[in-house]
């Protein structure tokens, strides 16, 4: 089987070192010349199974639209694009072509978040009552990355979005987002926060908060707690992270090794476009939430923003 990898900055290059061990053979594209392996984005997708885009946001739902038109199964890390009409193309595309695309919701595959699912799901918490999650990086990104990144909603807390339909089976009905600039100015010129709370109201009337922030001096952390009418669960870290990549390189090599299953024909997606789509939506509510200073119904989203 051939691959080709789009984009190999931090998250491409550990992408890659799973795949090499998954896959026949790789071909790197990226936009510096030091770290590709063929010289075009033609010469790597000719030929290919399978597709990894890792590149910058703004450049994936291009990519996908390319690589799902030449029949390959596609993985891409989120977002499939900042907008949300953009984004609603995207899905129609691929849905209209039977497109097989994968999106990088890793936490899916993290054997602490799949465990609660499971105790979820089979009723050992009883009646949920509510939950609580948490998620903070060690230090901010650069300030670069902040005019690109969409926002703290659609960058960071998008995880945390997934991951509640993911947890509980149930699509969100209401949010009501607060955020403030408390770590670095910078955030507050480009119209964005960089700590937050949000509270998040389910189909069935579950109640949740989250809670975020850009800056935390004991490390990354992405924590859950779930109370229930017999029992609850929390999701814990064992160590000071450094980031992301320390907390989750286990579910970023699961999720890579369950893709290339979806590309052989062996396994079924796991996270589709439309799952992407869906906690864009509940990010674009968080964003209006915060910026008109009331609850906002997920009805809403797509007849107003």
């Amino acid at each position: 089987m051939i691959a080709a990898l789009l984009g190999a900055g931090t998250m491409g290059s550990f992408h890659a070192e799973t795949l090499r061990g998954l896959v026949d053979e790789l071909r790197i594209y990226d936009a510096d010349p030091a770290r590709r392996t063929v010289e075009t984005l033609e010469e790597a997708l000719d030929g290919a199974s399978a597709a990894v885009i890792v590149t910058p946001a703004a450049a994936h739902a291009e990519l996908i639209r390319v690589c799902v038109d030449r029949g390959l199964a596609t993985f891409c890390e989120k977002p499939i694009a900042i907008g949300l009409e953009e984004t609603l193309g995207v899905v129609e595309h691929v849905e209209s072509m039977g497109g097989r695309v994968q999106m990088g919701f890793q936490r899916r595959f993290d054997d602490a978040y799949a465990a609660a699912r499971s105790r979820i799901r089979d009723g050992h918490l009883g009646r949920i009552h509510g939950f609580s999650m948490a998620t903070l990086d060690r230090t901010p990104p650069p300030r670069t990355y902040v005019p690109t990144s969409g926002g703290l909603f659609k960058d960071m807390h998008i995880h945390d979005f997934d991951s509640v339909r993911w947890l509980f089976g149930q699509e969100v009905e209401e949010v009501y987002a607060a955020g403030s600039v408390l770590v670095d100015g910078m955030f507050g010129e480009f119209d964005d926060v960089d700590t937050s709370a949000v509270n998040i109201r389910l189909a069935d009337g579950t109640l949740g908060t989250i809670v975020g922030a850009r800056a935390n001096a004991a490390g990354y952390i992405a924590r859950l707690d779930v109370y229930g009418a017999d029992d609850m669960l929390s999701v814990r870290e064992d160590r000071r992270y450094r980031d992301f990549l320390d907390r989750y390189p286990d579910a970023y090599q699961a999720e890579m090794a369950h893709f290339v299953r979806v590309a052989k024909g062996e396994a079924e997606v796991p996270c589709t476009v439309g799952d992407a789509l869906e906690a864009l939506r509940i990010a674009v509510a968080a964003d209006a939430s915060r910026r008109e200073g009331r609850p906002v119904r997920l009805a809403e989203i797509g007849e107003r923003y």
